[in-house]
């Protein structure tokens, strides 16, 4: 799976970011597939929280 611009997740609340992020990690792994994720040096910090 891959998401271009996931620095544009920084957007929404704190609650609706970990919400998100925690959806396509559910997906990725249910789904057995690898998740790239790609954007500007935000992405970085989108995915770290």
């Amino acid at each position: 799976m891959i998401i271009d611009e996931i620095n544009h997740v920084l957007a929404g609340t704190i609650s609706k970011q970990r919400l998100f992020l925690n959806v396509i990690k559910y997906l990725s792994n249910e789904l057995n597939i690898p998740l790239v994720c790609s954007g500007t040096k935000l992405a970085f910090n989108a995915i770290q929280n």
